[in-house]
C-alpha cells in the first residue's frame, strides 16, 4: 500500500510555469504599452479592409484600460468586455474542473450555451455597427 503526498509530473510543473511566465508577461506588456500608439500591437485586419469593427475590436485597448485603473475608458472602447472577461473565466474554470465538475463542464460546452455565446456575439456585432452602441 503506497501512501503519503500524491506525486506531481514534471509536465504540470511546466505548463504552470509556462502559464504564469506568460501571464506575467502579458500583464507587463498591457500595462506599461498603450495598443492605440504602441507599433508593437496588432491591428485588426477586419476593421482596416471593411471599415466595421469587429467583436474584439478595442479590446487590447480596453485591457490596457483596466490595467491601468480606468474601468470607464475600458467599456467606452470595447463595451463587451463586460460579458465577455467573466465569460472568458467561466470557460476557463470550466475547461480546469472538468474532471471535478463534468456537468458543469458539458452546460458550458453543450448547445445551450453556444447558442447564448453566438447570439450575444451577434447582437454586440450588430450594436457596435448598424446602430451605433
Amino acid at each position: 500500500m503506497v501512501t503519503g503526498k500524491p506525486k506531481i509530473r514534471i509536465s504540470t510543473i511546466i505548463w504552470i510555469c509556462l502559464i504564469t511566465i506568460i501571464g506575467i508577461s502579458f500583464l507587463y506588456i498591457y500595462t506599461n504599452f498603450n495598443p492605440s500608439e504602441s507599433a508593437l500591437m496588432p491591428q485588426c485586419v477586419f476593421y482596416k479592409l471593411t471599415g466595421w469593427k469587429c467583436v474584439g475590436c478595442g479590446f487590447q485597448r480596453a485591457v490596457y484600460a483596466i490595467l491601468n485603473g480606468n474601468f470607464m475608458e475600458a467599456v467606452r472602447m470595447n463595451a463587451f468586455l463586460i460579458v465577455g472577461l467573466p465569460l472568458i473565466f467561466t470557460y476557463a474554470l470550466a475547461d480546469f474542473t472538468r474532471s471535478k465538475t463534468p456537468a458543469f463542464y458539458h452546460f458550458m460546452n453543450g448547445k445551450i450555451m453556444l447558442t447564448i455565446v453566438i447570439v450575444l456575439v451577434l447582437a454586440w456585432w450588430i450594436g457596435r455597427n448598424i446602430i451605433g452602441i
